[in-house]
């Protein structure tokens, strides 16, 4: 079983693929790579933003995502409650700078963004203490906790397979039209 904060779909069977593969350049296999890998993350997105509207949490249904990228030779996707950012030009002590500006826009009932508060309401709490430093005072809260509310888990549970299938499926319709254009 994965752990709590990685879930793995390994895609067996491919050797075909992979040999076919050979036959096209580098960019090309990241091109279908990175496309096979969107369509599942894309099963399983598709399948979390209904669950989420579903338990009465239509915002965060709107800002689960996909993100698809790669380390070293293995492509990865992240799925959830995606934050996103927009580059913004900034001005300082006469230097001009490039800087993330966080842009989530669907935001928690409280005003957090999603991508901060997903795994604890997976997950849920134990009851702790908060310190929220205000000016040079202090306030102190006792949480009761929460009780998890699963989302990421059972629609994993659910779609893996169906993601699996559509990996495969994608990955061999791109593999077919790349070859179509090799020469």
């Amino acid at each position: 079983m994965p752990s709590a904060k990685e879930m793995t779909l390994e895609v067996n069977g491919l050797n075909q693929v992979l040999a076919t593969l050979t036959m096209l350049d580098e960019r090309m296999k990241n091109r279908i790579s990175r496309i096979a890998i969107s369509k599942g993350a894309g099963i399983i997105s598709k399948a979390m933003k209904t669950k989420a509207v579903e338990n009465g949490y239509p915002d965060l249904g709107k800002a689960i995502g996909v993100d698809v990228g790669k380390t070293g030779k293995s492509f990865y996707a992240k799925i959830g409650a995606i934050a996103r950012f927009k580059i913004v030009r900034k001005q300082s002590g006469g230097r001009i700078f490039d800087a993330r500006q966080r842009i989530d826009k669907y935001l928690t009932s409280r005003g957090g963004t999603w991508s901060r508060v997903l795994h604890l309401m997976e997950f849920g709490t134990k009851p702790h203490l908060i310190v929220v430093p205000i000016g040079n005072k202090v306030l102190y809260i006792d949480h009761p906790g929460a009780k998890p509310i699963p989302l990421v888990r059972p629609v994993w549970a659910e779609n893996q397979h169906a993601a699996q299938a559509g990996i495969e499926s994608k990955m061999w319709e791109e593999v077919l039209k790349s070859l179509a254009h090799v020469k």
